[in-house]
């Protein structure tokens, strides 16, 4: 009897058993591998926030451990976003830096800085404008006056900057000021034909590519004016015998590797001791600026070169013959002539000139020298007049006027 009993029980165990183990499976053991399959897809990136939380099967409590989860993955993707981008904006920003720090033209460091704004803006339509300072410029933008940018967004999009806008009210802008620590220097303006909405990490980046720009911007600058202040005349703006001496050394090793002609003229103005002594040292100036703004404009540019290398002395470096270093040094004279110097005082005013070739080896002091005995040739047969020397030290002689006395 109680072995019956026994097997009863059992049996009725059994049959508790396989429904309570059914139970488990489907409501906590299969729900627990689904989550452990879909955490880790989430782990490789192969879950999306598309999948279904209803797709896996359980309870309440399961389900809001799914999107916690989800919750979860959704904000470590952002971040994960975020960083890759700030690491983006960040390796962009050292190239501007490094790239600006050997570059010798403001072109070249807007046009860096503007390849790095359009990496991080390529999914957007931006259309991206660089606009260095003009005297008005900083009454017409609210960018430059208010120090900060500014966009369509600012002020609820009741009013916009019409510098900023220019006359696309259909669209947005995003403006920021290139500043270094003493001037303000221009404007980085995004525009976009279609509203968007200008992210804060836009304005950050933004914000720091203006920063880099006028700092590579306002060294450049210093950079060139110390440069300038070294190898330019204060007075006259052009070379000093210190960048002569410099180029005529490059021009030697043209001639050299290439065989290139170059030519050298000196240039003098006539009776300038009676023109300071007579009208004083402010008319000498205003002939000695004078001319040499028409020895600037008589050369052909990125080709010839001139300095003043005293007083009234200039020297030109002419890429060509002594034939064609003759056409330029004409020109020179000629215009001079035909000027009436007014400055503080009328004055008619002359120059004599001297040419001389240069060789692949000879030193500039002799061909200094050839120009220079070429040209007081020219003041002692009467100035007003250019001389070429020629190898054999025949003289050839073009002139107009002639004068007497000694050479000046």
């Amino acid at each position: 009897m109680n072995f019956l009993l026994l097997c009863i029980q059992f049996l009725l165990l059994l049959g508790i058993a396989r429904p309570f183990e059914n139970y488990v499976e489907q409501t906590l053991l299969k729900p627990l591998e689904n989550l452990s399959a879909w955490a880790r897809r989430v782990a490789k990136g192969d879950a999306t926030k598309s999948e279904e939380i209803a797709t896996i099967p359980g309870d309440a409590e399961m389900r809001d451990l799914v999107e916690s989860i989800q919750m979860m993955k959704d904000s470590l993707v952002q971040a994960l976003g975020q960083s890759e981008r700030k690491l983006q904006h960040n390796e962009l920003l050292s190239m501007i830096i490094q790239a600006s720090g050997f570059m010798s033209r403001e072109e070249d460091i807007l046009d860096v800085s503007r390849q790095a704004l359009k990496a991080v803006f390529s999914e957007k339509p931006v259309e991206i404008h660089f606009q260095l300072k003009e005297e008005d410029m900083v009454d017409e933008c609210w960018a430059l006056r208010k120090g900060g940018l500014v966009s369509d967004q600012d002020w609820n999009g009741l009013v916009r900057c019409h510098q900023c806008d220019h006359a696309n009210a259909e669209g947005t802008y995003l403006c920021s000021p290139i500043q270094s620590s003493d001037e303000t220097i221009g404007t980085i303006t995004l525009r976009t034909q279609q509203p968007i909405e200008w992210l804060e990490e836009d304005r950050s980046f933004l914000r720091d590519v203006a920063a880099h720009v006028g700092m590579s911007l306002s060294k450049l600058r210093l950079l060139l004016r110390h440069r300038n202040e070294a190898i330019l005349d204060p007075l006259t703006g052009l070379y000093n015998r210190r960048y002569l001496e410099d180029y005529f050394q490059r021009v030697t090793a043209l001639v050299r590797r290439h065989g290139k002609p170059y030519s050298f003229i000196m240039l003098d103005i006539d009776h300038f001791k009676q023109i300071n002594d007579k009208y004083g040292h402010e008319t000498g100036d205003h002939v000695l600026r004078e001319l040499s703004e028409i020895i600037r404009t008589s050369m052909r540019q990125g080709e010839d070169m001139a300095a003043r290398i005293g007083g009234e002395e200039f020297a030109l470096i002419v890429v060509g013959e002594r034939s064609q270093a003759f056409v330029v040094a004409e020109k020179i004279r000629k215009k001079t002539e035909s000027i009436i110097w007014s400055g503080s005082h009328e004055t008619n005013v002359t120059i004599s000139a001297g040419l001389s070739e240069i060789g692949p080896v000879t030193p500039l002091a002799v061909v200094m020298k050839e120009a220079d005995e070429a040209l007081y040739r020219a003041k002692r047969e009467g100035r007003n007049r250019t001389i070429i020397a020629d190898e054999n030290e025949k003289l050839f002689r073009e002139g107009l006027s002639s004068g007497k006395g000694e050479p000046a």
